[in-house]
């Protein structure tokens, strides 16, 4: 990661409901979901080239998460690497315009 940082990405399987498909899904952390945040994070999503920004509760605590879903019967070892890739680039990205850290 630039700037010498470094950024934790979490891959699982889940179940899509109502869809009744298994998703992998994958996410990083960026930061507490701050209400001061939520206008500049909408900017932000509308122009991330892949993932999205999304508030999930982190040990009871909103969070903005970047994450990718994918259907589990249409993804691939690679493209999963890509993703993981990707997304910790992006969840750094917003952490630091978001927190400046």
């Amino acid at each position: 990661m630039p700037r010498g940082r470094t950024q934790t990405v979490f891959v699982e399987e889940i179940a899509a409901e109502p869809w009744s498909t298994a998703l992998v899904r994958i996410y990083s952390i960026c930061g507490p979901a701050e209400p001061s945040y939520f206008r500049r994070a909408l900017e932000i999503n509308a122009s991330v080239p892949h993932g999205a920004l999304a508030i999930e509760p982190i040990d009871g605590v909103p969070h903005f998460v970047m994450l990718h879903c994918y259907p589990r019967t249409t993804c691939d070892a690679v493209t999963i690497s890509h993703s993981v890739r990707d997304i910790a680039h992006w969840a750094d990205e917003v952490e630091f315009v978001l927190t400046g850290r």
